[in-house]
């Protein structure tokens, strides 16, 4: 079993651990490094994790079985220009954004949304599928899950949720 974590901070960690590792993970990431957003004023708590539920449309187009979803694209977009119009202590390039969302038409709505952002360099923000991230690491990710409709939640509802895409790697 591989315990050591090398890339998150140590509050990210503890829910996995509890969950699955037993109390065994460990935590080696830098500290500086990976709380490097701890004084982002929009960050609701010195954790380095935001959630921000929107509720929005769930879109199929006729030519796609993938669905996505507009608000969410837009709201993904404003935390990017949030993240790099930040001209205090906090310096957020591009390169250390990734989005990341399970679905490839809400990859490719992000990706021309991005575009209209001012004063942004949006091909050097990587955007792309679960498995496309698979093996890398940015400083920031922002998940795109994309599906909000509450008609889904009763059909879901019986379905364990788990919140675990931040754990990364160990080594």
């Amino acid at each position: 079993m591989l315990v050591r974590n090398y890339r998150c901070h140590p509050k990210l960690l503890d829910v996995p651990n509890r969950l699955f590792y037993d109390g065994k993970l460990l935590p080696f990431a830098d500290i500086p490094t990976v709380s490097t957003l701890l004084d982002w004023e929009h960050l609701p708590a010195k954790m380095p994790l935001l959630f921000h539920g929107v509720v929005g449309k769930d879109v199929q187009e006729e030519s796609s079985p993938s669905w996505f979803n507009v608000e969410e694209a837009v709201q993904v977009v404003k935390y990017v220009g949030l993240l790099l119009g930040n001209r205090g202590r906090i310096r957020v390039t591009e390169a250390d954004i990734g989005i990341i969302s399970p679905y490839h038409k809400q990859v490719q709505k992000i990706k021309q949304a991005l575009k209209k952002l001012p004063s942004a360099n949006s091909d050097a923000i990587t955007v792309g599928s679960t498995e496309q991230f698979q093996g890398q690491e940015r400083r920031i990710i922002i998940i795109s899950t994309v599906r909000s409709n509450h008609n889904f939640l009763k059909v879901s509802s019986h379905v364990p949720l788990y919140v675990l895409g931040l754990a990364a790697d160990n080594a």
